[in-house]
């Protein structure tokens, strides 16, 4: 059953201004002795867990929360029954900022980021995996068991690759419509959390694999993307990669990065930005330069903090 491939990466791919002003109460800079560029496993979060339309409880702040559905291209060529399973699976990345304990005066870290995969149970969009779904209530057939297992190890690709109390940066492979074809790209999410007042800012930007273990930035500006992000993903077909009405692996992409406003990425920031691996003194510098080209920009808030 080939076409369950596409399904797989569908799920998982819908799931991320310039300015240099200063604020009068600048943060401190992050120290690069402060950041730990091991590539880790993003975690997950707990099976059983609702999500609604906003972060959900235990979490500060939902990241995005997408389902897929197929949009544009040829659409027609592909079987109803592969269609009709596109929705199937949400995805939902979290996070939580907290205060650093016993900090005077008030300061706020990034504790955790995770996502998960879930679908509908009980009119409740719940978090699952394939140990749990039958115990959570979720009457899977085979095909969806199929595709809900496909999918967990989908998400074992996803990768923190830099990491300090203020800010986390994760590479999420998927497969993308760029120059009128699907290839293989990476999503890079940045967090970046102010420790003044714990507000959560989500940039996400394009990264190219030009040859095996070679990456490079991608043209075009980084999206600032909205918080609380709750979206349908459209999917693109390729007509050329579907056979007999059943779509392969590389049948399905999506279209764009998440919506958002677009920030340039300063040119000295681009090799970091695009590198495969980053040392903690590269990290640190991204991440306090973007922190002070975005500061300028954010509303005078906290960050909807529970």
């Amino acid at each position: 059953m080939s076409w369950l491939r596409w399904i797989l990466l569908a799920s998982v791919a819908c799931a991320l201004w310039t300015g240099t002003a200063p604020r009068q109460a600048l943060a401190a800079e992050v120290a690069s002795s402060r950041i730990d560029c091991t590539p880790k496993p993003l975690q997950r979060i707990a099976p059983g867990t609702p999500v609604p339309n906003g972060p959900p409880r235990g979490w500060t702040h939902l990241i995005f929360k997408t389902r897929s559905t197929l949009a544009t291209g040829d659409v027609k060529e592909v079987h109803e029954l592969a269609g009709s399973l596109t929705p199937f699976l949400f995805t939902a990345m979290v996070a939580r900022v907290r205060p650093v304990p016993h900090a005077e005066p008030t300061s706020y870290h990034l504790d955790k980021v995770a996502i998960g995969l879930g679908t509908r149970v009980k009119r409740a969009d719940r978090v699952l995996d394939g140990k749990t779904h039958q115990a959570l209530g979720a009457e899977l057939g085979v095909v969806q068991k199929m595709i809900l297992s496909g999918a967990e190890q989908r998400l074992d690709k996803i990768v923190q690759i830099a990491r300090s109390d203020t800010m986390a940066m994760v590479d999420a492979p998927t497969l993308m419509l760029i120059d009128g074809e699907h290839r293989e790209t990476v999503f890079r999410y940045l967090f970046l959390v102010d420790p003044q007042n714990g507000r959560l800012d989500t940039l996400v930007w394009r990264v190219d694999e030009i040859r095996p273990g070679v990456y490079r930035l991608a043209s075009g500006p980084a999206v600032w993307v909205q918080p609380n992000l709750v979206r349908i993903c459209p999917l693109h077909v390729d007509g050329s990669k579907v056979f007999g009405s059943i779509p392969t692996s590389r049948a399905f992409a999506i279209t764009r990065l998440p919506p958002g406003r677009p920030v340039v990425i300063p040119q000295r920031l681009k090799s970091t930005a695009g590198g495969k691996r980053l040392t903690p003194e590269a990290a640190g510098r991204m991440e306090n330069t973007l922190r002070r080209m975005l500061l300028p920009h954010q509303p005078n808030r906290e960050a909807g903090r529970r």
